[in-house]
């Protein structure tokens, strides 16, 4: 099995400017952050091997996921990231959701995907992504039996969110 991750992040806001201002060009401005692009294998500076990825729903608001088994549906066999490191994380909730998807380490073995325990990210209405560089200051830690659990939290007791988890070795 061979995994490719493609990525290309852009963002646009056009501000509508104050009326009354002589602008030759017209009154909006446009901010860009573009130029975030690229691609992860098994020959890149930051090597991918393995990928997965759910539609899940908390249960009395929380879902824990377990990095060393991950189930695939019956037809495929349950992928486990040990001796790997996360190297991507992509988790995105609905607007149905009523209240933001807290993403953390797990309380009992928990994975510390910012490299700490003060890390969390937020997901409301929206998508979320996280690259990290795995063996760089603030990576995550390598999976395994003592750092392998994600908890996901919520006020709304039984949210909804797709994930994409991407890992592989250090290089």
């Amino acid at each position: 099995m061979s995994v490719i991750l493609h990525y290309d992040l852009s963002f646009k806001a056009v501000e509508d400017l104050a009326a009354g201002l002589d602008l030759a060009t017209g009154s909006t401005f446009t901010h860009k952050f573009t130029g975030i692009a690229g691609v992860l294998n098994a020959d890149s500076d930051n090597e991918v091997s393995k990928v997965w990825s759910d539609n899940r729903a908390l249960a009395a608001g929380t879902d824990t996921i377990d990095l060393t088994s991950l189930a695939r549906g019956s037809a495929l066999v349950a992928e486990d990231f040990t001796g790997l490191y996360v190297k991507f994380i992509a988790v995105m909730a609905p607007y149905a959701n009523t209240a933001a998807i807290k993403v953390t380490a797990g309380g009992a073995n928990g994975y510390l995907l910012w490299g700490s325990a003060a890390g969390e990210l937020n997901v409301g209405a929206e998508a979320v992504v996280t690259m990290f560089a795995a063996g760089g200051p603030g990576s995550p830690p390598v999976v395994a039996a003592g750092a392998k659990n994600i908890t996901l939290t919520s006020t709304d007791l039984d949210a909804t969110y797709d994930i994409l988890l991407v890992a592989g070795p250090i290089t």
